[in-house]
């Protein structure tokens, strides 16, 4: 019964469907076939003469078998697949015998159609999609860096930057120039500009084009050369300079962000093209954002570096008269500068100054060059004290010199840090060296100590001398050579600065010990060691090593400049057997020149430590890791380097 009343309409469906597909040959059944039923004893063959179970029904392989001319014409026969509709199971065999045609049919007269409109690239074509696209992006992304860091450039800071003349165009024999590409610039201190041309005919011609222009200074020309005073900042001139600098800053994320929306349209073009699939498209478009976070972050670094500059308080380098307000003391001299550090929260560190004799900052800390009365020229980094000209040989040599002879034979070296050359230049004068590699992240930092550092200089020119510029883990990690000796000339582990993690139990046990050659000797300044300060980072970083190596040696020295006791500690899996007499021997054998502090009898008493210190060392139980880091007061910041 269920069959009987189905089949009424079957045959004209059937019909309609395959005339939608091929109407130039075929014409719908008229007359009683439209809308004759199918009994249970019906023939197969009334269905239409020209259909036959061959183009209609799978075959026992089970793919469909259909002769050429079916679909136009012929007469096809149900055949011995199904002779008749005598039963329910027949016409279900029927049914799917329809739909395996149909489905024959649509894909046989769409298929190259549907080659040609929905094939989707292969992985190798959306990468190099993906390659053009983003290779542009990027170009464009550093283009801009380029264009944001060259604008805070020009944005006067009460410093002395020779890039605050980059815009400046000299009228020169007819054509307008570059001031930098016909005088020389330099900046003696940090508050003075100093411009030489190459050519003195051409003094008026830059002297006009300097107070012609928008920086806002006015030239002294002596004749010789042109000198540019910086006048310092007040404190509204600074809110406007932050104002102007979060302006370029936001003109720079909207370039990059205008970069990604144009190579977002090129994927989305790829895609109207069908060369993408829209998956491909979402894919790379969220590679992209992960792109333009990178460089959005850059822009806010450089941002930050300005900001800083910009809003510099007037705190680590004063100037003291005495009352009478004109800058001049009662007997016609000039009042004095001092330079100022704050060494704990209620103790502040100061000594006189000759001059500043530059200033300036990097993308990680900011740097200046002192010339003190007493101590001679001083490094400052982050407003911290790292060496002065008058005493640096005591950290130096401290540092250096003891490692190096009790090793039997050490022929090479690494220095983590140390750009200022002086670790470096104490290593060289070992005979039994053969290479040196000085590790310091700062390539502006090791440039400004090879410029100004004259006592370093030579060590810089020494042929076993290699710098690498790199953090020192991420360089030790990928290294695969090993070393006798490693040096850890390191910033103190101040909160917020790069050095503290190369402090921990995981880079001394994982990185840095595997690069050590049997026998190696490790040793690294620990800040101080006083009776008071050795609590900061000495006595949990000594408790550290004493977990990595098994044989540790604490000792310290008294550092005038540093106002403090220092302190360094020696580590290795060998035992430290010499005496006072064999360390003599020893750097009469292997050093060149006479060292200024460190001898036998000096180490011997370096490492006898007082005994308020031996007792804590000894009760110390705190291991120095990323999580329960200790730090020496302070912060990296450039505020206590201003000049007023």
């Amino acid at each position: 019964t269920r069959l009987q009343h189905v089949s009424v309409y079957k045959p004209f469906f059937l019909w309609s469907a395959i005339r939608s597909l091929s109407p130039s040959s075929l014409s719908p059944p008229r007359g009683p076939m439209a809308l004759r039923s199918f009994s249970p004893a019906a023939s197969a063959r009334s269905v239409h003469p020209s259909l036959t179970a061959a183009s209609l029904l799978p075959s026992r392989t089970g793919s469909i078998i259909r002769a050429p001319g079916n679909i136009h014409g012929g007469n096809i026969s149900l055949g011995k697949h199904m002779s008749s509709l005598s039963s329910s199971s027949n016409y279900v065999r029927l049914q799917e015998g329809v739909n395996a045609f149909f489905s024959s049919l649509l894909v046989s007269r769409n298929s190259k159609r549907r080659a040609r409109v929905l094939r989707c690239a292969t992985i190798e074509e959306i990468e190099a999609e993906k390659s053009v696209i983003e290779k542009d992006a990027k170009e464009r992304m550093e283009k801009t860096i380029e264009t944001v860091r060259a604008s805070f450039n020009a944005v006067r800071t009460g410093r002395a930057n020779p890039s605050m003349l980059d815009r400046v165009e000299v009228e020169y024999y007819g054509s307008p120039v570059s001031l930098k590409s016909i005088a020389q610039i330099s900046t003696p201190d940090g508050s003075t500009l100093l411009v030489q041309p190459y050519d003195k005919s051409s003094l008026k011609a830059v002297e006009k084009a300097i107070v012609s222009s928008d920086i806002g200074l006015t030239p002294n020309n002596d004749g010789e050369v042109i000198r540019l005073s910086i006048p310092q900042l007040t404190s509204e001139r600074r809110k406007e300079l932050s104002k102007v600098v979060a302006k370029l800053t936001e003109e720079g994320k909207v370039a990059v962000r205008n970069i990604r929306r144009d190579a977002i349209k090129a994927y989305e073009k790829l895609e109207k093209e069908k060369k993408l699939s829209e998956d491909n498209v979402k894919d790379l478009s969220s590679d992209l954002q992960k792109v333009t976070d990178e460089y959005m972050k850059k822009i806010e670094t450089i941002q930050k570096q300005k900001e800083k500059v910009c809003s510099l308080k007037i705190v680590g380098i004063k100037f003291y008269s005495h009352g009478n307000g004109s800058g001049l003391l009662g007997d016609g001299r000039r009042k004095s500068c001092w330079y100022e550090e704050e060494i704990e929260q209620n103790l502040r560190w100061c000594f006189a100054l000759n001059s500043i004799l530059h200033t300036g900052s990097s993308q990680y800390q900011d740097i200046a060059l002192l010339d003190t009365k007493p101590f001679g020229k001083a490094l400052v980094l982050d407003g911290k004290l790292q060496s002065a000209e008058m005493d640096e040989f005591i950290y130096h040599e401290s540092l250096v010199h003891p490692a190096l002879l009790h090793h039997q034979n050490p022929k090479h070296i690494f220095i983590m840090g140390g750009g200022e050359g002086s670790t470096a230049r104490e290593i060289l004068r070992h005979r039994t060296v053969e290479r040196v590699v000085m590790c310091d992240i700062d390539q502006e930092v090791v440039d400004f100590c090879k410029s100004h550092l004259l006592a370093n200089k030579e060590a810089f020119f020494d042929p076993r001398l290699h710098v690498v510029i790199n953090d020192a883990r991420a360089e030790l990690e990928k290294r695969k050579d090993k070393f006798d000796v490693i040096v850890g000339d390191l910033a103190d582990p101040i909160e917020g600065g790069p050095c503290y993690k190369l402090y921990t139990k995981s880079f001394y046990e994982e990185t840095l010990k595997p690069r050590l050659n049997q026998g190696g000797i490790f040793v690294t300044q620990a800040g101080p060691a006083g009776v008071f300060s050795h609590t900061e980072v000495f006595s949990c970083i000594y408790n550290t090593l004493r977990h990595v190596f098994r044989y540790v040696v604490p000792y310290s020295a008294h550092i005038p400049s540093y106002a403090d006791t220092w302190g360094w500690v020696m580590a290795s899996d060998s035992p430290f057997t010499l005496d006072a007499e064999k360390l003599d021997s020893r750097i009469r054998q292997r050093i060149e020149g006479e060292n200024r502090y460190v001898d036998g009898e000096t180490f011997a008493s370096a490492s006898i430590l007082s005994k308020a210190v031996r007792k804590s060392l000894a009760k110390e139980t705190q291991l120095y890791t990323e999580g329960t880091a200790k730090f020496i007061y302070g912060h990296g910041n450039c505020t206590n380097i201003a000049s007023t």
